[in-house]
């Protein structure tokens, strides 16, 4: 356990002062200064921004970490454009509301983004399918399971159009 005040470096812990009289306390915080802006970055990653970028400026810790965060955004970057080429996708938080849609998911509905971005799915409903339709839906996905159906949606100028669902829950 140590402070804000105290500096570790290696196994050993010392106070500031100590560290900064032995030129050690700048070492510490050069280390932890590169640290938070890789978690930052990390985080950012983690929010979808896939067009991060990482340049590895150490050659430690810091700079494998710095490094394996670039690969892992690329390597994320490469699937989501796979996966968007082929599929509509778009994605909720946990109260429904969509925070993410690809251009084929735009294309096929013939909403904007700014239009979607908030708005609950049900902005879709064709009215083809009965309530009990949409029951076992929540009732698979609110249990953590994958929901896999046929479904008939209704595009922005009411027109109906059919889609193969999958639902994966957060």
């Amino acid at each position: 356990y140590y402070t804000d005040f105290d500096v570790k470096i290696g196994d050993q812990i010392m106070d500031r002062k100590s560290a900064d009289a032995l030129g050690l306390a700048s070492e510490s915080d050069n280390i932890l200064g590169k640290t938070a802006k890789v978690i930052k970055k990390g985080k950012e990653i983690a929010e979808g921004n896939l067009e991060i970028v990482l340049s590895r400026a150490t050659n430690d810790e810091v700079g494998e970490l710095t490094s394996s965060f670039s690969l892992m955004a690329q390597e994320l970057s490469f699937k989501q454009r796979a996966l968007d080429q082929h599929a509509n996708v778009s994605i909720t938080d946990s109260l429904g509301g969509i925070t993410y849609v690809n251009d084929n998911f735009l294309q096929t509905t013939g909403y904007s983004k700014e239009e979607l971005l908030g708005q609950n799915h049900r902005i879709l409903q064709s009215g083809v399918h009965e309530p009990e339709f949409y029951d076992a839906m929540w009732e698979t996905i609110s249990a953590g399971n994958i929901w896999q159906r046929e479904m008939c949606n209704r595009k922005k100028n009411g027109e109906f159009y059919w889609i193969d669902n999958t639902i994966v829950p957060h």
